[in-house]
């Protein structure tokens, strides 16, 4: 009789399988589910695990999966200033000034977006350019906004060579100030990146504690599996999960993306040691289930600010009035053509970062016209957060078997921005999860992470009330059921990875990748959701958080 690693018992398991049954106990070995049903049978089968757990009737769900996640970056952001407490500019400039005196002249000064949206300030906005150099005169500064805009001094648009006489790429934003033609400070997508890479990197030693302190606060929170939604093979974030990966220190399943430009081969030696050597090991050169390529990820659009949208927006980012903005195409549709054509042709693969409705005609188009030459409906590619679908655009991804990678932690974060820049009924709509499961398109949940809200519990709560942090509740009638909500975390997740084969239920053969919650999910108050803890969270059956030994 086999002997089990790890059996939790007398609990409440909610299996996530096809018939979404519930179970009384669950064994564990080799890292993966050997049995899952009733205390009985569990008896039955097994007379002694190495450990067992007596859950004393608590909820154990299968190990959250978060389908578009930035865990690097949540890591960093914990090293920028915060501006979570401030409640006003001047609360803003304030710790900006104090930080500029704590680092000294000449040396970045970066906030971070944890728990800090414009929205919460009196003013509801930033301060610009001129604001900021009243505190910063001697200092480089980038005050976070987004991932795709955001606001520096004048000093970080000299080292950047921004002035007047600066024209915008195609694939950028320098807003100006109408009357003098004076950059504002805002900067959007490529030439806001631009102004990033002036920031001096990290240490290598600095980033690979980030990187564990990060997996650590994911693994606390329930979550065993992500899709790790930025970098390519030389980024420096990415040289950290090598380095944990490598010491066999990962507790959360990373896949990785190669970014565009950026194509790789069709095998990428993620271990950074020569194929031979990393196929001795036993890894193989696409790594092993810890951590391997998911697939190459481009961007046609930027965030809220700047998604590539068919209709103007109400006001264009520094507020300004522009009936003619209607946001940013990061690439034209030939390039988009050729880099799809390319990742078909090799069997990559692919997600595209799609926030407007224009962009989505776009990347669906292009998908379309690819599938005649190289059929894609069983490669899982995927729409990367996919805010604003049009009626005609479920078709398609039925048709062609895309997924969507979508997250109502951007309708909770910046809600109030969506309601600002696109008008009440674009910002209702945005991000409509229901609306895809009706019209049987596969979605996978998430949260975005840095950019937005990553805590479970509140993920949960978000799902069922669609409630944001500012702006209310929008688009009451596209809530989620709790049933739906489980999915959507889970086993849907884990078909965006293209792994629900392995993760995302509980079921004998699949990885043991659990968590165990405080409450019922399935049935407490919605409200009640957002005091969820997660008590412990298993991966490949073994305990890597006990609330209990924290």
């Amino acid at each position: 009789m086999e002997t089990p690693d790890l059996v939790l018992r007398n609990g409440s398991i909610i299996t996530v399988d096809a018939r979404f049954s519930l179970a009384e106990a669950v064994a564990m070995k080799d890292g993966c589910v050997v049995y899952v049903g009733s205390e009985c049978g569990l008896n039955k089968r097994f007379e002694q695990a190495r450990q067992a757990i007596d859950l004393a009737g608590k909820i154990v769900i299968p190990g959250i999966i978060d389908s578009h996640v930035h865990m690097m970056a949540i890591g960093l952001e914990r090293l920028k200033v915060s501006l979570a407490n401030t409640a006003s500019i001047t609360d803003v400039l304030d710790t900006i000034r104090d930080e500029c005196k704590k680092v000294g002249p000449g040396a970045w000064v970066v906030t971070g977006q944890i728990d800090f949206s414009p929205g919460q300030l009196k003013e509801k906005r930033l301060p610009d350019r001129f604001e900021l150099d009243a505190v910063s005169p001697d200092n480089p500064v980038f005050v976070a906004r987004g991932a795709h805009f955001s606001v520096v001094n004048s000093h970080a648009l000299r080292l950047a060579g921004i002035d007047r006489n600066t024209i915008a790429p195609r694939d950028g934003i320098i807003m100006k100030d109408p009357k003098t033609g004076e950059p504002t400070g805002w900067l959007g997508d490529s030439v806001l990146q631009k102004v990033r890479k002036l920031i001096p990197p990290l240490l290598k030693a600095e980033r690979i504690a980030a990187l564990a302190r990060a997996m650590r606060e994911l693994n606390n929170l329930g979550i065993t599996s992500i899709i790790e939604a930025s970098g390519d093979r030389d980024d420096p974030g990415l040289q950290a999960y090598r380095e944990l990966w490598g010491r066999g220190e990962l507790t959360v399943r990373t896949r990785l993306v190669a970014g565009a430009p950026f194509m790789p081969p069709p095998r990428i030696d993620i271990n950074g040691t020569p194929r031979q050597a990393s196929e001795r090991r036993g890894l193989g050169p696409e790594g092993d289930d810890m951590m391997s390529l998911w697939g190459v990820k481009l961007m046609i659009d930027g965030g809220v600010e700047t998604a590539y949208l068919r209709d103007p927006y109400l006001l264009i980012p520094g507020e300004q009035e522009d009936p003619r903005y209607r946001g940013v195409a990061m690439m034209t549709r030939e390039d988009l053509f050729a880099l799809c054509l390319e990742a078909a042709r090799n069997g990559w693969r692919l997600g595209v970062h799609t926030v407007g409705d224009a962009a989505m005609d776009r990347v669906l188009g292009v998908f379309d016209e690819v599938d005649r030459e190289f059929p894609i409906a069983t490669r899982r590619w995927s729409i990367m957060h996919g805010f604003l679908p049009r009626q005609e655009h479920y078709e398609i991804m039925r048709r062609l078997g895309v997924t969507v990678a979508c997250q109502h932690s951007h309708n909770y974060t910046k809600g109030d921005a969506m309601a600002k820049w696109w008008g009440m009924e674009r910002a209702a709509h945005g991000n409509p999860v229901k609306e895809y499961l009706r019209q049987g398109v596969r979605v996978g949940g998430g949260s975005d992470g840095r950019s937005c809200e990553w805590r479970t519990n509140l993920l949960l709560w978000m799902d069922v009330t669609r409630q944001t942090r500012l702006a209310g509740v929008l688009g009451a009638g596209l809530a989620l059921t709790r049933e739906e909500m489980m999915r959507y975390h889970t086993i849907d997740a884990a078909y965006v990875l293209g792994e629900e084969a392995r993760l995302g239920s509980i079921e004998s053969g699949k990885f043991g990748d659990l968590a165990v919650l405080s409450k019922d999910i399935l049935t407490c108050a919605a409200d009640e959701l957002r005091e969820v803890k997660t008590l412990m969270t298993i991966v490949n059956g073994r305990i890597v958080y006990d609330e209990a030994s924290a």
